[in-house]
């Protein structure tokens, strides 16, 4: 029998270099190289701020609530 599965992830640019066309096109790669059908169905961007490396989102501990806070209404920008 078939499954789907979603996976939510948080990608953390915090030298302001990362790429996301080259992000998402290695993500579809490791789909290819998994044998797994792959799609993005969205993608969302937080609005830039300064990195602090007390920030909660650069502990071990950070949880989804911690990344989710750059990611209240009108604070970010969809990105697809």
């Amino acid at each position: 029998m078939a499954k789907v599965y979603k996976a939510g992830i948080y990608l953390i640019d915090a030298n302001d270099d990362l790429d996301i066309e080259n992000i998402k096109h290695a993500l579809e790669n490791l789909g290819y190289e998994l044998w797994v059908g792959f799609e993005i169905a969205t993608l969302k961007e937080s609005k830039e701020f300064e990195w602090d490396d007390e920030l909660k989102i650069n502990q071990n501990n950070a949880t989804i609530s911690d990344y989710e806070e750059y990611f209240k209404k009108d604070e970010c920008e969809d990105g697809i």
